[in-house]
C-alpha cells in the first residue's frame, strides 16, 4: 500500500499520454468537459490538495451503498445503429485501427443508450447491443479525422462543449468495468495492510497500454438479452468477476486451495463517464480476497485465460518505471476512499 499511495502521487499532474487515436489530454486541455470534471481532494506530504480526474462521477456507492439501477424491461432494448453518415464518415479510421491491431475481433457489448433518475438511490436505464467494431469507430477513435477537421470527440459535444446526455450521444458508449484487486498481509503491518495486485497493460491490448492497469474489460451481451431479474450493478459484477478470473487465474487458486467462492468479495465503488472516451460508461470496483503469495499468484496467473496475453510479465523492480493508467489512478483513489471510509476523513490520505 506505500508503494501504491506513492505512485498514485508520482502520477498527479502527469500528462496522461495520447495512442494514435486518441489525445488523452485533449479532453481538458481544450476546455472541453469543464462542468463534468471529477475533483477529489487528497493528503498529500505538502498538504492537502485537489485533483481533478477525467471523469464525471454519476453514482458514488461509497457515499450511498443502496443505490441501484434497474433495467427497463429486464432485457436488451434494441440494436444500436450508428447510421449511414457516420460509418461511412469513420471507414478510414476503422480500417486504419484495424491495421494498427490486426489481432482484434468484433463481438457483442452493452451499450447504455440512457439513464435517469427515478427516486431517491434509484436509477433506471435502457440497454442496447453494440459491437466492440462500434467502439473502434466512436469512443476508441474519437481525435481522428472524418473529414474538413471534424472528429467524432467534436461532433458529440454539446453546444458548451460538455458532454451530451447518453440518451442524445452519437457513441457507441459500452459499459466497461474495472476494479482494483486487494489481499490482506498475513502479517498485518499497520501501514501495509493491503497488497494490491498491479501490472503492465500489453502494446497489443486495451487502451491505456505500456500503463500500470488492474482488472478491467467490457460488459458483454447476455446470451438470451435477458437479465433475469439482475440490476445493472449486480450484472456488471458478475461481468468484473469474469474478466478478474480470466486475467488473474485466480479461480484456480480457489479450486486447488478449497476456497469458497463467498470468499471473493466484490465491492461497488462508483459509476462514473471517462471524459476521455467521451463520456463512455464505467464502474469500478474493489476486489478483495484471502491472501495469496507471490508463488502460488505467478503460478495462476500463468495458467490463466488471458492473462498473459493482457499484461506484462516482469519482475517487482521493473514495476517502477511504468507510470498509472488514468482508470487505474482513479480506482485506486475510490478504492482508498472506501478503505478509509471509516475515518471520516474530507480527503484520500497518501501521506503515509
Amino acid at each position: 500500500m506505500p508503494f501504491v499511495k506513492n505512485i498514485i502521487v508520482r502520477s498527479i499532474g502527469q500528462p496522461h499520454g495520447e495512442s494514435r487515436f486518441i489525445n488523452y489530454d485533449s479532453a481538458l486541455s481544450k476546455g472541453y468537459y469543464r462542468l463534468d470534471v471529477l475533483k477529489v481532494k487528497v493528503k498529500l506530504p505538502r498538504g492537502v490538495e485537489e485533483v481533478e480526474l477525467p471523469y464525471k462521477e454519476v453514482i458514488n456507492y461509497i457515499d450511498s451503498p443502496n443505490t441501484s439501477i434497474t433495467i427497463r424491461g429486464g432485457h436488451v432494448d434494441s440494436l444500436f445503429d450508428i447510421g449511414d453518415k457516420y460509418r461511412a464518415l469513420t471507414q478510414p479510421v476503422y480500417e486504419e485501427f484495424m491495421q494498427v491491431k490486426p489481432g482484434t475481433f468484433d463481438g457483442p457489448v452493452l451499450r447504455l443508450q440512457s439513464i435517469k433518475a427515478i427516486g431517491r438511490d434509484a436509477y433506471e436505464c435502457v440497454l442496447q447491443r453494440a459491437t466492440y467494431f462500434d467502439q473502434i469507430r466512436t469512443n476508441l477513435s474519437l481525435d481522428m479525422p472524418i473529414g474538413l477537421g471534424r472528429t467524432m470527440r467534436i461532433e458529440d459535444l454539446s453546444t458548451d462543449k460538455q458532454l451530451r446526455p447518453l440518451h442524445q450521444s452519437l457513441l457507441a458508449n459500452t459499459i466497461g468495468v474495472s476494479a482494483v484487486w486487494v489481499t490482506p498481509l498475513k502479517h498485518k503491518d499497520r501501514k501495509s495492510r493491503y497488497q494490491v495486485f498491479l501490472k503492465p497493460r500489453r502494446r497489443q491490448t486495451g487502451v491505456f497500454y505500456d500503463m500500470l492497469g488492474t482488472v478491467s474489460g467490457v460488459v458483454e451481451v447476455p446470451e438470451d438479452d435477458e437479465f433475469h431479474g439482475q440490476t445493472l450493478e449486480e450484472y456488471a459484477k458478475k461481468e468484473i468477476c469474469r474478466e478478474f478470473y480470466q486475467e488473474t487465474g485466480y479461480n484456480d487458486y480457489m479450486l486447488a486451495n478449497n476456497v469458497a467462492e463467498s470468499a471473493v468479495e466484490i465491492i461497488p465503488l462508483a459509476f462514473t463517464r471517462e471524459l476521455m472516451r467521451g463520456g463512455k460508461p464505467q464502474f469500478f470496483f474493489l476486489i478483495v480476497t484471502p491472501s495469496i503469495n507471490e508463488k502460488d499468484l505467478a503460478s495462476c496467473f500463468k495458467g490463466s485465460f488471458n492473462g498473459p496475453a493482457e499484461f506484462y510479465k516482469g519482475s517487482s523492480p521493473r514495476i517502477r518505471k511504468f507510470g498509472l493508467s488514468p482508470e487505474t489512478q482513479c480506482n485506486l483513489l475510490y478504492a482508498l476512499r472506501y478503505i478509509q471510509r471509516h475515518e471520516r476523513l474530507e480527503y484520500v490520505d497518501l501521506s503515509d
